[in-house]
């Protein structure tokens, strides 16, 4: 395996970025990662979702081996790969020097067969959780080696406070789906009870799913767009689909609202105390009586909790934007610890 270190010394390291291709939930994703990346790399990206999709999985595949037996790239960055076959990796991986990462942020605790067939002949496979169930589920499932938590970051020229006054109280930017995960019944249950306290909630995200609750509902918003709403918002919610495992947490929610300048409350997950301070950078809570408490007391107590919003913003600013993003996986690969 060639050394980063020595390619370090020599030229920029070639990064081929298997992507989903651009949408407006998934183009500042990619545009912020390939912004940062081209930093530190000479990076080539693959849109496998949307050329799957107009050829087929078997012409993608094909497709994704020339390009990369071209391109000759050091690290191999793979995101999601639904329909990237385990035998395609094996190839790259049979006939390039190159380091293999693949990355899938979406949770899935039982081993999903894709997942488990890219991993097998990854490098390394990374989720956005270090629960040691979900690693060890998947290691048993023949997915080579799981490695530390990884996560996307912010772009802070696209997420960042805008000029517009705090106009109502609550925002929650997110969906309301019949899956079986407690969280999703907490978050249903949540945004009720504030519904029934006669508070201000927007609701961005999925507005059918929430038409029951006769509040003020949107479409995702997705940029600046989301960045305004965070403005506008005295008090921005975080409820995750799951709550339980470790550093796992809707992760872009909870950097996009703070880095937007918004005052985040979000149910705790373990781990969080590694990222954030709490009532310093953000406020988690454990139950909905809780969280009604905390609502109820912040949104009477605007410097305090302006103070939180600005130290939030900031520590998200210091550690997880792009570039912060990018060295972390950099280290992955420079440590070899796969």
């Amino acid at each position: 395996m060639v050394s980063v270190q020595r390619i370090a010394m020599t030229r920029l390291p070639r990064v081929l970025f298997v992507s989903i291709a651009p949408s407006l939930h998934t183009e500042f994703w990619a545009a912020g990662f390939m912004k940062a990346l081209r930093k530190v790399a000479v990076p080539l990206a693959f849109p496998f979702r949307k050329m799957a999709h107009d050829h087929g999985a078997a012409y993608m595949n094909e497709t994704l081996v020339e390009t990369a037996l071209e391109f000759r790239p050091d690290l191999i960055f793979i995101r999601k790969g639904e329909s990237i076959l385990g035998s395609s990796i094996k190839t790259l991986r049979d006939s390039l020097p190159a380091y293999i990462i693949y990355y899938c942020g979406d949770f899935r605790l039982n081993p999903v067969s894709f997942i488990v067939d890219i991993g097998r002949y990854a490098d390394c496979t990374i989720f956005n959780n270090e629960d040691e169930k979900v690693a060890d589920r998947y290691q048993v499932a023949g997915v080579r080696h799981v490695g530390p938590w990884w996560d996307g970051g912010i772009d802070p020229e696209v997420f960042c406070p805008q000029d517009v006054p705090r106009a109502w109280d609550l925002a929650f930017m997110g969906t309301n789906v019949p899956l079986p995960h407690r969280g999703y019944q907490v978050r249903r249950q949540l945004l009720e009870a504030i519904v029934e306290s006669n508070y201000s909630l927007h609701i961005f995200g999925g507005a059918e799913g929430w038409k029951y609750l006769h509040t003020n509902t949107h479409p995702f918003v997705y940029g600046p767009a989301f960045a305004k709403a965070c403005s506008q918002s005295r008090i921005t919610l975080g409820v995750n689909g799951v709550n339980d495992m470790y550093l796992y947490a809707s992760w872009q929610r909870t950097f996009k609202s703070m880095a937007s300048g918004a005052f985040h409350l979000t149910h705790y997950v373990p781990g969080l105390e590694t990222f954030f301070e709490n009532r310093k950078h953000l406020v988690w809570f454990i139950s909905i009586p809780e969280a009604m408490s905390l609502i109820a007391y912040y949104l009477t107590h605007d410097e305090e909790r302006e103070e939180i919003a600005m130290a939030g913003r900031q520590e998200v600013l210091a550690h997880f934007t792009w570039d912060d993003a990018v060295a972390r996986l950099m280290r992955i690969w420079q440590s070899d610890c796969c």
